[in-house]
């Protein structure tokens, strides 16, 4: 069925969540990684994309097959006390989201992690931190910052 549909399509993406799942209602478990392989040729002879959703953060043969490898992550960050005070804005919690880049075949990976938002239905990353090259600073010449003014009376 999965054949059929996807070579009737320009650009066929097939997702499935999650393949661990699918694996113990079909009771396949032992044999996972040989009908993961399968699946994946079955997948690069029709020229259909295949993303295999895990829900395990150890690490499988599913690992070793596939391009690529991404860890999904979040936490909370908690508002703290600003210079001794307390402001309820700051207490309140926020998620952070982080996503990992743990393998991607073929390409380079110019920062292992980024923070992202789901903001809007929309998956956004963060570009990296970069730190700018210092600038040469010129001295400011030195000028009066007030005027004295002297009044006769």
């Amino acid at each position: 069925m999965l054949y059929e549909d996807a070579e009737e399509m320009d650009n066929p993406v097939v997702v499935i969540d999650s393949w661990d799942a699918v694996l113990n209602y079909a009771n396949l478990k032992d044999q996972g990684a040989a009908l993961t392989q399968s699946l994946c040729e079955l997948c690069h002879e029709v020229g259909t994309h295949l993303i295999l959703v895990s829900e395990t953060a150890d690490q499988t043969p599913l690992d070793f097959i596939v391009d690529g490898v991404v860890t999904l992550s979040d936490m909370e960050i908690r508002g703290e006390a600003v210079g001794g005070q307390v402001y309820s804005e700051q207490l309140s919690s926020r998620t952070m989201r982080l996503i990992e880049l743990n393998k991607l075949r073929g390409v380079k990976r110019e920062q292992k992690s980024y923070v992202f938002t789901l903001h809007n239905g929309r998956f956004q990353s963060f570009p990296p931190y970069a730190v700018h090259a210092a600038s040469k600073l010129k001295p400011v010449p030195e000028k009066a910052f007030f005027t004295l003014f002297v009044f006769e009376l």
